[in-house]
């Protein structure tokens, strides 16, 4: 649906800063925070690491990954597989002069490469504004109706929904 997709897309741009989930060879999950490089509007997903990491390890072995974003009352999580890739030209055009710090070689440095979460499936929770202050409300009557609040509050595409990303 045109709106879930667009809003989607719309929550996906306001949002720097991820929670990486991958699989650990024991099966277990690990997360970490990652700074979004860049994304597409098929929904996948560019971080650049350093190649001789855990992460890096762990999606080449398991590429099933979950990312997480949340910032005040936005939240989004996009579940997918990741490849680990080593395109130069990919890096140079993502690279930005304010991850020096992570990577002191910087663009050039032969550790970078990139992890492309290819994005399958995505469920967003957008409370801002006055979709906020309607889910507030909602909750107060639920609680004094003694319901819950899926039953008080009409479901709003803007405000929650998942989507098929890749569709």
């Amino acid at each position: 649906d045109k709106t879930k997709r667009d809003h989607f897309l719309s929550l996906l741009r306001s949002f720097h800063v991820a929670m990486l989930v991958t699989v650990t060879p024991e099966n277990q999950f690990r997360s970490r925070p990652m700074v979004l490089a860049s994304f597409e509007d098929n929904g996948n997903l560019w971080f650049i690491s350093h190649a001789d990491t855990p992460k890096v390890d762990e999606v080449s072995k398991d590429s099933r990954t979950v990312v997480n974003f949340m910032q005040g009352q936005r939240y989004l999580t996009i579940s997918g597989h990741s490849r680990v890739l080593r395109d130069k030209s990919k890096i140079e055009q993502l690279w930005d002069e304010k991850w020096r710090p992570w990577f002191p070689g910087g663009k050039e440095d032969p550790d970078l490469c990139l992890i492309l979460v290819i994005s399958e499936d995505a469920e967003y929770w957008d409370n801002t504004g006055f979709k906020g202050i309607k889910y507030v409300i909602g909750a107060v009557s639920a609680y004094l109706k003694g319901k819950t609040v899926e039953e008080e509050v009409r479901h709003d595409a803007t405000r929650h929904a998942k989507l098929d990303v890749q569709n």
